[in-house]
């Protein structure tokens, strides 16, 4: 009975993590057990012996199996050791694994401010609507860059230099020369003694050939008895893509170089590569001696 008893622990031993030898030593002590036991079976004993015998044989078997892996070393940690034996043992030379630096990266450029600048500024009454009318003409400077969707505010100031109201443009800037225009709507009953403009820094700019969007050529003016001027030409699509709202502006200027005013003709579309002939036509007389400068943008 003591070498069945003693067989069951030595098994429970066998099959607990990390006590595989203490199980070898409880099976020492039982196989002789079994075996006394198995004479006195012989001899008339009980069958707990064979059962013991059984137990302890199997039992051994695991025991040693599982202490065998535990005994084995980790590939992993083999494989570092490994390599950190040959990082060791390697001279220095040719042949040895070369330092990697860290890679650096340029160093980041702050943006350069756009080279936008105002190169004249207008105003005046419409002597039909009476409402108030502005015109700005920005340069950009940028050879080759155009800044999109730059913001500007232009500002109708009264004889206190208060502000009467300002209107906010999110407009495109082209190399070359821009017009900003339009109306002071709400100060009808108030004079403009002048005006200013802000413009804001771009969000973001394109650069390189092929910037520029649309053109105007054959520029040819006409001015009937009564000194209203109509201004004709033609604008082009310069891509490939169809171009919608597109803004036609004439602005006219006196001999001193005064701006006088502007007309507006407005497209809906132009398709791609497309050449349409426009007019802008003004809706007061203009001063002898007057001349035009024609501009086209998208809205």
């Amino acid at each position: 009975m003591a070498a069945f008893v003693g067989a069951w622990i030595g098994a429970v031993f066998a099959i607990v993590p990390g006590s595989a030898w203490l199980s070898l030593v409880v099976f020492a002590l039982t196989l002789p057990l079994s075996l006394v036991a198995m004479r006195k079976k012989a001899q008339g004993g009980t069958a707990f012996g064979v059962a013991a015998m059984a137990i302890s044989i199997l039992g051994c078997a695991v025991a040693i199996t599982l202490l065998l892996g535990t005994l084995q070393p980790d590939p992993l940690t083999e494989l570092e050791a490994q390599q950190l034996r040959e990082e060791l043992l390697s001279p220095p030379g040719k042949d040895a694994a070369p330092e990697r630096s860290p890679k650096k990266l340029p160093p980041l450029q702050p943006a350069s401010p756009p080279l936008l600048t105002f190169a004249e500024a207008g105003f005046g009454r419409d002597p039909l609507t009476g409402e108030w009318w502005y015109a700005f003409i920005v340069e950009n400077g940028d050879v080759g860059q155009t800044h999109v969707d730059t913001p500007i505010t232009a500002v109708a100031l009264g004889a206190d230099q208060a502000p009467l109201q300002s209107e906010l443009l999110s407009l495109s800037f082209e190399p070359g020369r821009t017009v900003v225009a339009g109306f002071f709507t709400d100060v009808r009953d108030s004079d403009v003694v002048s005006i200013d403009s802000v413009i804001s820094t771009p969000p973001f700019s394109v650069s390189g050939p092929g910037t520029q969007l649309l053109a105007v050529g054959n520029v040819s003016e006409t001015i009937d008895s009564q000194g209203i001027a109509a201004v004709k030409g033609d604008v082009t699509n310069l891509t490939d893509s169809p171009l919608e709202h597109v803004a036609v502006t004439a602005v006219a200027y006196d001999t001193d170089g005064t701006i006088l005013g502007f007309a507006r003709v407005g497209l809906e579309a132009l398709t791609a590569n497309e050449t349409r002939a426009i007019e802008a036509r003004f809706a007061h007389a203009l001063p002898t001696g007057a001349t035009f400068e024609v501009f086209a943008q998208q809205e």
